[in-house]
């Protein structure tokens, strides 16, 4: 009777399975909402419209004014003066997500600025995420020129050989391009398609495995990635040599000086390409160095000195940097700017 019991109680096995993978599916889309929740707060928005960002018919969006820390020019900065007798230099910084983090190497250079000639060097950190330098030239163009800077550094990124790599759609939400997405996601409209190329968590999956795995006809990672695969396509320094050489001759004319800082891709760190193919890996960097060359800019490649550390936590994805990475930055670029003679040595603006 008592085993007749047990048996009357067993859950049978098909129903065992069925409630193990219902588990488990809810357990993946809590997973799921919760990875995509705290990458969409890293971004600076939660869901739906990002309203951090407006549309921009030039810049193809910018920061909101009507937010919290942004000025009427649209960079996360206090109001600016355009009153060229002030007697502090002015050092403005151009970028993407990189330079963007709040407390990365923008603010370390800032702090040390304040630690070494108190109130005479103003840092103004004009980055913006997913910027390329064609938007960074466009912004200096039309919105920041007018501050009169006598130090710009544009802070190159691996993937910034685009017109455009992001870009509000018509909801507001900030994604990649259309062009960016085709090459990078499934296409179609399907509503599989669409979660896919509005993912952030996705997105950064993808770059994550793409980072450390090989495709099976290429043993570089990058060449699988749309939005970095250009740097590494000769044609697309025509257009970054003339929006480099734009910005040069822009500050020439209002007598300021011009810096180029490259900071690494992630995979161009790894050992067994660089014994691979070590001029293919580092192909951007140089392709830079011969247009800062020619064009007389100095320029500050990252590579070696990341490389040299890599045994240090220097990215958070292969992109982004960590609190090590952006001190390692704001250390080789301080010193950098001091070995050209960038920085005041005395309370003087004319010396910068």
């Amino acid at each position: 009777m008592k085993r007749q019991r047990q048996q009357k109680h067993r859950i049978p096995l098909k129903k065992k399975i069925f409630f193990i993978l219902m588990a488990n599916a809810i357990l993946a889309i809590l997973l799921f909402v919760v990875g995509e929740c705290f990458l969409r707060l890293r971004a600076g928005w939660i869901s739906g419209p990002a309203d951090w960002l407006v549309a921009d018919p030039d810049l193809g969006y910018k920061l909101n004014p009507l937010n919290e820390h942004v000025n009427s020019l649209g960079i996360r900065h206090g109001e600016i003066s355009t009153d060229t007798a002030d007697d502090h230099a002015r050092l403005l910084i151009l970028g993407d997500s990189v330079s963007w983090e709040k407390d990365g190497f923008v603010t370390m250079l800032r702090v040390h600025f304040d630690e070494w000639d108190a109130g005479n060097v103003e840092v103004i950190n004009a980055a913006i995420p997913g910027y390329t330098t064609f938007q960074e030239r466009m912004l200096l163009e039309r919105d920041l020129i007018e501050l009169h800077p006598d130090l710009v550094i544009l802070q190159y990124c691996l993937n910034d050989n685009h017109r455009f790599l992001h870009e509000l759609d018509d909801q507001g939400r900030w994604l990649f391009t259309q062009e960016a997405r085709n090459a990078m996601l499934p296409g179609g409209d399907g509503w599989f398609q669409n979660l896919l190329r509005s993912s952030y968590l996705i997105t950064e999956i993808r770059i994550r495995i793409l980072a450390i795995t090989s495709h099976p006809e290429t043993p570089f990672p990058w060449m699988d990635q749309s939005d970095f695969a250009t740097a590494w396509h000769e044609a697309s320094w025509d257009d970054t040599r003339e929006h480099l050489m734009a910005i040069r001759d822009l500050l020439k004319q209002i007598e300021s000086q011009f810096v180029i800082v490259a900071v690494p891709y992630g995979p161009q760190l790894r050992q067994d390409l660089l014994e691979l193919d070590s001029a293919f890996t580092t192909r951007p960097q140089r392709m830079l160095e011969d247009i800062t060359r020619e064009l007389q800019i100095p320029f500050l490649d990252l590579h070696p000195v990341f490389v040299a550390n890599r045994d240090k936590r220097l990215f958070t994805d292969g992109i982004h940097l960590t609190g090590e990475g952006h001190k390692l930055v704001e250390s080789k670029l301080m010193q950098f700017l001091i070995m050209e003679q960038l920085v005041p040595v005395t309370n003087s603006k004319q010396q910068l």
